[in-house]
């Protein structure tokens, strides 16, 4: 859990929270660029998640203390205070708690053009070998319109010697049909956050009611990206509950056929044997008249 917060073991209270605000800002859903894939949607939402568990651990002396004793979170999942819990609503609220649309404004303004997103354009550059794609797919805090100053900064970078020029990099910088494509979809996340602020009358600051929808996107989808899972895991409990329902009783037929067990067969044989060696009384002897008499003579041949 303290290395999920990037934190030492001996953090102070303040530090964890100070460290949870900072990394649930980065990994924060409003914060995907909105033409993430459903992998780095799931990637982000697990990693955010993890973040919020150990917080909610390591923000609370008593959590902690167990925790730094055994080392393990399972127990904390069956805790009186946390066993009835309802994770999708925990998560939920995760999402729209400390972290918000205006927390998420007032860092997006401090992280761009900055050291930090200076570092996250290099080194996703750098496992990407230059592909825009992936590059934009995995930086936060940016929109369509922030491409071209992306593709700027990557290019000055490469003047500077700090990047190596790539032929994936010239190639999907320059790729017209892949920029036309996130400039489709970033409309049509446009005209529907105005068309919704249309139907909620939120006219007055368009500019930033706009922002804010478009941000709230990518929560969206996470949310149903929840329900979805939720649902599977359901059927499959389910699922599984029938399967396990349906050997019992076939293990309860089964034992009914099968007969007597092996100990069962082993008493009965060993009773047959007892009887078997035991000497016969005189009432069990076969009578030996009896046979004699009804046993017919053998004629004699006379010549």
């Amino acid at each position: 859990l303290y290395e999920i917060l990037l934190i030492k073991p001996t953090a102070t209270i303040n530090e964890i929270k100070t460290s949870y605000k900072k990394l649930a800002l980065k990994y924060h859903p409003d914060k995907l660029p909105i033409n993430a894939t459903s992998e780095v949607i799931l990637l982000n939402k697990e990693k955010f998640e993890k973040i919020g568990l150990a917080y909610t651990i390591l923000s609370d002396p008593k959590k902690r203390e167990r925790y730094d004793k055994f080392g393990k979170t399972d127990g904390f999942l069956n805790d009186d205070d946390m066993g009835d819990m309802d994770w999708s609503d925990y998560f939920k609220e995760l999402w729209s708690g400390m972290v918000n649309s205006t927390t998420i404004e007032e860092f997006t303004k401090k992280y761009q053009g900055s050291e930090e997103e200076v570092n996250d354009i290099k080194e996703n550059y750098h496992k990407s070998e230059g592909n825009l794609e992936i590059i934009l797919e995995n930086l936060m805090c940016h929109q369509n319109s922030d491409e071209k100053r992306i593709i700027e900064l990557i290019d000055s970078l490469i003047k500077k010697g700090e990047l190596d020029s790539t032929k994936t990099w010239i190639k999907t910088k320059n790729d017209e049909k892949a920029i036309k494509k996130r400039q489709k979809i970033s409309k049509k996340e446009e005209s529907e956050a105005k068309k919704l602020l249309h139907e909620l009358g939120l006219n007055n600051n368009q500019e930033n009611d706009l922002k804010s929808l478009i941000l709230n996107r990518s929560k969206e989808r996470h949310e149903t990206l929840i329900d979805k899972l939720e649902s599977k895991i359901k059927k499959e409990q389910d699922k599984n509950k029938k399967s396990t329902k349906k050997r019992n009783s076939n293990q309860e037929d089964l034992e009914v056929e099968i007969g007597p067990t092996e100990e069962e067969f082993k008493k009965i044989q060993d009773q047959i044997e007892s009887r078997r060696k035991k000497p016969l009384t005189n009432s069990e002897q076969p009578s030996t008249s009896t046979s004699s008499k009804s046993r017919p003579k053998k004629k004699t041949k006379t010549s």
